[in-house]
């Protein structure tokens, strides 16, 4: 009976993680495949933070190599191809995309499903992709909030610009005045409007 485990390049076991970015390379472990074997993967979002096709990782850019990664083959997702017969590992890549966002860690899976004579098997490893990416924030003048300082006349409103980057989808953020060298009487915290 034959038999097929997804999961690290170099074993077909566990569950892999990727920096942000880089490829996700899996194995995918066969034994026991009969003359004339196929093999088909598709990929697919999952877990409680699910990765984004196209988005988080390519499905465009999904590859195979029969040979250890000396030469890559483009997959299409589902649809089969041949492989060894006897025991291999199939090396399976897509890309994954820096995005410049804050976000948690994300997951997708690889399924690999192997038809052998009259037998079909089928394994699931999962990725998580590492994200990279830290937000930013820089209060100072409005427009240009890479000078940290502003000057307004007395009487007239104080505006500051907020640049905020790489920001997740829900995040929030709090401003607040404080005393310098003027105090509460040369600054009115009930007039404080973004």
């Amino acid at each position: 009976i034959p038999t097929i485990e997804v999961g690290a390049p170099d074993t077909g076991l566990g569950d892999i993680t990727v920096p942000e970015g880089t490829d996700a390379i899996f194995g995918v472990k066969i034994t026991g495949a009969a003359v004339g074997s196929t093999l088909s993967l598709t990929l697919a979002p999952s877990g409680s933070d699910p990765a984004t096709e196209g988005v988080d990782y390519k499905a465009a850019t999904f590859q195979y190599s029969l040979d250890g990664g000396s030469t890559w083959q483009d997959a299409t997702e589902g649809v089969a191809f041949g492989i060894n017969s006897g025991d291999s590992t199939v090396l399976v890549k897509t890309d994954t995309v820096a995005d410049g966002v804050d976000e948690p860690d994300e997951t997708f899976t690889l399924t690999g499903t192997l038809t052998s004579g009259a037998d079909t098997v089928s394994d699931t490893g999962t990725a998580t992709i590492v994200d990279g990416d830290e937000p930013g924030i820089e209060v100072g003048q409005p427009g240009d909030p890479g000078v940290p300082d502003i000057t307004v006349p007395e009487g007239d409103d104080a505006v500051f610009g907020v640049s905020i980057t790489g920001a997740a989808a829900g995040s929030t953020v709090s401003l607040a005045l404080a005393d310098g060298t003027a105090v509460d009487a040369d600054y009115n915290e009930v007039r404080f409007e973004y």
